[in-house]
C-alpha cells in the first residue's frame, strides 16, 4: 500500500483523484529525409504532438470517502465520452481531456485499496497546462491541514456534561441547527453525485446521536469534519460544491447574545463560539479548494469569486477563531491568492464599448471575425432579444 502522505491530490471531470505516479509523452513530429551519396540528413519539423498524460490513480477506503462508491463514480466518468478538465497535481489545469484507456488493479484479498492506471488523450489543443499543478494540490493539502486544526478546536475547546442540563440543551440545540443547515444547504440535488443516498444517512445519523455526540467532543469535532467532508465531494460541479460552502459562512451570525455573568454561562457562550468560529473556518477552507477548480472564463468573474472569500477571510480573522486555524487559513489564502493571480493569464478581459443598434451576430463579427459568439454576447450582456443591441456593451478581449 501506498504511503498515503506522498500522494498528490487532482481531479478529473469534478471528481477528486489522488495519484502516486504517472507520465508524460510529448515531442514534436519531424521528417527525416536522406538522399543517395550524401552522408548527411535533412530534418523537417511537422509540428507539436499534443502531450499525453498517463496517471496512476489511487482508490482507498478512507474516512473521506467510501470504497466501491468512489471507485464506481470514477469508473463512470473514465467511461464517459464526454471530454472533461484534468487538474494534474504536478502540471496543473489541462482542457479538454479524454479518456483513452484505463488498467483496474485491485486485489480480491484486500478490498479498501486499489490503483487505476489511466491514459489520457488532448483535443483540439495541445494539452498544455494554464496553471501551476504544485498550487492547485498545494491549496488541497493545506485545506486538509484547515480542516484538522478546525477539528482540534472543537475536541479542546467545547465541553457540555449533561449534568449541567441548561448548557447540555442549549448544545444539543445549537449542533441540531448545524445538522438543520446542511440540510437546507445541500437541498438541492441537481448537481449531486452518486453517494446522495450515502450522505442522507451519515445525517440521519448525527441527528441520532446528538446527545451522545454534545458529551463527547472528540465525537463531535469528528462528526463536523466528515460532514464537510462528505459535503466537499457531494457534488460533481466545483460551483455547486462552493454555493453550498458560503451557506456555512454565516452559521451562528443570528445566535442570541450570552452574558456571561457565571461560569455556566461562560462555557455555554464559549461552546456556541467554538462551534460557530470552526464551522464558519471549515467552510472557507473548502470555500477555497472549491474555488481552485472553477471553469474561470473573465476576470470578472474571479473578481467576484475572490471578493466573496476574501469578505469570509477577514471575518474570520476578526472573529473568535482561535490563533491556529487563523495561521492556517492564512497559508491557504496565500496559495489561493496565487492560483487566482495565474488563472488571471489565461482568462479573458471584459471590455466596454459604445455601438449603434445592430445585431449581437454583426458586433460579433466586428470584433471577433466571426458571427458565431453572437450568443455568447447576448448572454454576457443580459440582452434578451439578440437582433436588436445597442449602446455600452461589454465584450469579451481575446
Amino acid at each position: 500500500m501506498a504511503d498515503e502522505s506522498r500522494i498528490l491530490a487532482g481531479s478529473y471531470k469534478g471528481i477528486p483523484i489522488s495519484i502516486t505516479g504517472g507520465s508524460i509523452d510529448g515531442g514534436r513530429r519531424k521528417s527525416i529525409k536522406v538522399f543517395p551519396n550524401r552522408d548527411t540528413q535533412s530534418v523537417e519539423d511537422l509540428g507539436q504532438i499534443p502531450r499525453k498524460y498517463s496517471v496512476d490513480i489511487i482508490i482507498s477506503d478512507r474516512q473521506d470517502q467510501d470504497y466501491f462508491n468512489y471507485r464506481n463514480r470514477l469508473l463512470a466518468a473514465l467511461e464517459s465520452k464526454d471530454l472533461g478538465v484534468l487538474i494534474h497535481p504536478l502540471y496543473g489545469r489541462v482542457e479538454r481531456v479524454a479518456t483513452t484507456s484505463y488498467s483496474l488493479n485491485e486485489s480480491y484479498g484486500e478490498f479498501g485499496f486499489a490503483t487505476v492506471s489511466v491514459n489520457f488523450e488532448i483535443d483540439q489543443n495541445l494539452g498544455i497546462p494554464q496553471n501551476s499543478g504544485n498550487v492547485l494540490s498545494q491549496v488541497s493539502e493545506q485545506n486538509k491541514v484547515v480542516q484538522a486544526v478546525c477539528e482540534a478546536g472543537i475536541a479542546e475547546g467545547f465541553e457540555a456534561p449533561i449534568k449541567n442540563l441548561k448548557n447540555f440543551e442549549d448544545s444539543v440545540n445549537k449542533v441540531t441547527g448545524f445538522i438543520d443547515r446542511v440540510n437546507r444547504a445541500t437541498a438541492f440535488t441537481g448537481d449531486a453525485a452518486r453517494n446522495l443516498n450515502e450522505f442522507g444517512a451519515l445525517l440521519g445519523g448525527l441527528s441520532r446521536d446528538v446527545n451522545s455526540l454534545v458529551t463527547n467532543p472528540l465525537a463531535l469535532a469528528d462528526a463536523v469534519t466528515r460532514v464537510f467532508s462528505a459535503v466537499g465531494g457531494l457534488y460533481s460541479s466545483a460551483s455547486t460544491t462552493l454555493r453550498t460552502m458560503r451557506d456555512f459562512f454565516d452559521f451562528g451570525d443570528s445566535d442570541k447574545e450570552i452574558n456571561p455573568t457565571t461560569i455556566s454561562l461562560v462555557q455555554r457562550a464559549k461552546n456556541r463560539s467554538v462551534l460557530n468560529s470552526s464551522i464558519q473556518a471549515a467552510a472557507l477552507g473548502y470555500g477555497f479548494l472549491s474555488a481552485t477548480k472553477l471553469d474561470y472564463q473573465t476576470t470578472r468573474e474571479i473578481d467576484e469569486t475572490a471578493e466573496i472569500l476574501e469578505n469570509q477571510f477577514i471575518k474570520v480573522m476578526d472573529g473568535e477563531t482561535d490563533q491556529a486555524t487563523k495561521d492556517e487559513l492564512a497559508k491557504q489564502r496565500l496559495l489561493f491568492d496565487e492560483f487566482l493571480q495565474q488563472a488571471r493569464l489565461r482568462a479573458s478581459a471584459l471590455i466596454t464599448v459604445h455601438t449603434p443598434l445592430t445585431t449581437a451576430r454583426l458586433l460579433a463579427f466586428d470584433y471577433y471575425g466571426s458571427d458565431a459568439d453572437g450568443e455568447l454576447l447576448a448572454v454576457l450582456n443580459d440582452v434578451e432579444n439578440a437582433a436588436f443591441v445597442e449602446g455600452d456593451v461589454e465584450i469579451l478581449t481575446v
